[in-house]
């Protein structure tokens, strides 16, 4: 009741700030988005927290809650129309030469397996400028109004967006792979789905599995691709080829290994808040017992 309240009251407001950022030149929508995140940064006490304590337990150094709100706030802001990043900013580094004339030529469905770096959104769309057609799949957003803007802003580029609910989502995703065309999905956090236990920063996680299965089962390709800034207006987007013949555990296990490379590369652009690490020992640890978790393997670290 509460969420269709707020969604049936700032509906019209909402799109019209959307439509009014829309129009900003890029840069200024970069500034708004880091002047932002500056200002809310000393609210956000518990994210803070677990940005501060996963990165010293798992990457070894603390990593500001400023940075990785800054990154995330630009990606949300120029996502609003990225017609503005110009493809002459994007350096594409390839694990083999021809990687998008394959999959583009040899009549299979693809799967693009990535996660929440640098700015995820614009991957999608540098497929789309290519010629690709392409699907992502989602969950689905706590309140409506901000899952109707999210759909927006991707289906203006011809980015569908299916949602993970039940049987109708999974149909669209199979209609996706029937028609051969680019299915993408973002798999570096813990979800309540079909998972495969693999190593990622030297601890144990859970990866969500269903994207591999599928792409098993309907001899796809396979992509594991990444995009990072390397400033405030230019990106590096990485393409890895995975060879078909791999096993569900090893593709996840590659998948882990250049995530895990790429962050310690560039470590403020990924999302530190998740609780990533939140299975121990085949347990699902609450917010409480994870927090002790963490404390620990900081003890730990001291100690020795």
């Amino acid at each position: 009741m509460v969420n269709k309240i707020i969604t049936t009251v700032i509906r019209v407001p909402a799109f019209i700030l959307l439509k009014f950022l829309s129009a900003l030149p890029i840069i200024v929508r970069i500034y708004i988005a880091r002047i932002g995140a500056l200002l809310v940064t000393p609210f956000l006490k518990r994210e803070n927290l677990f940005i501060k304590l996963q990165s010293k337990a798992f990457l070894g150094k603390e990593i500001s809650p400023y940075k990785v709100y800054a990154n995330i706030g630009q990606t949300f802001f120029e996502a609003f129309n990225l017609k503005d990043i110009k493809e002459e900013n994007i350096v594409i580094h390839k694990s083999r030469e021809d990687i998008l004339e394959k999959i583009q030529n040899d009549n299979k469905p693809t799967i693009v397996l990535t996660a929440h770096t640098g700015n995820w959104e614009l991957l999608a769309a540098y497929f789309i400028k290519k010629g690709f057609k392409i699907a992502t799949a989602a969950r689905k957003a706590r309140f409506k109004i901000a899952q109707e803007m999210i759909e927006k802003i991707r289906s203006a580029y011809g980015i569908q967006t299916i949602w993970r609910c039940g049987n109708q989502g999974a149909k669209e995703i199979l209609d996706v792979i029937k028609n051969k065309h680019l299915m993408a999905g973002l798999i570096d956090q813990h979800t309540r789905v079909t998972s495969i236990s693999s190593t990622f920063f030297g601890h144990e996680v859970k990866v969500p599995s269903s994207l591999i299965k599928i792409a098993k089962k309907n001899d796809a390709n396979i992509i594991i691709a990444f995009n990072f800034r390397k400033d405030l207006t230019h990106y590096d987007f990485y393409l890895h080829y995975i060879d078909p013949e791999c096993s569900r555990e090893e593709i996840v296990k590659t998948y882990n290994e250049l995530l895990e490379k790429y962050i310690r590369m560039y470590p403020d652009e990924w999302v530190w808040m998740h609780k990533r690490w939140r299975v121990v020992n085949g347990k699902d640890l609450s917010r409480r017992e994870y927090l002790e978790h963490l404390n620990n393997l900081l003890t730990e670290k001291k100690d020795n």
